[in-house]
């Protein structure tokens, strides 16, 4: 019984894990569009080569306004 309740804990921390990431992508992305600085968790959540790609667009958007 522990085996089971602790695998299905287990599953749903990734999967609140994969939502939360998700929702970390689509708020940095809007930050980009909405020119606003996103909060910090929202940062902390993104993996490395989504954090890569907001910088770039942020960079990007940066360049176009001035």
């Amino acid at each position: 019984m522990t085996l089971s309740v602790a695998a299905a804990n287990r599953i749903a921390r990734a999967a609140a894990a994969r939502r939360q990431r998700t929702e970390a992508k689509k708020l940095a992305m809007l930050a980009v569009r909405g020119a606003y600085d996103p909060p910090r968790w929202v940062l902390d959540r993104l993996t490395p080569g989504d954090r890569i790609e907001y910088e770039a667009a942020r960079d990007e958007a940066r360049k176009g306004k001035a």
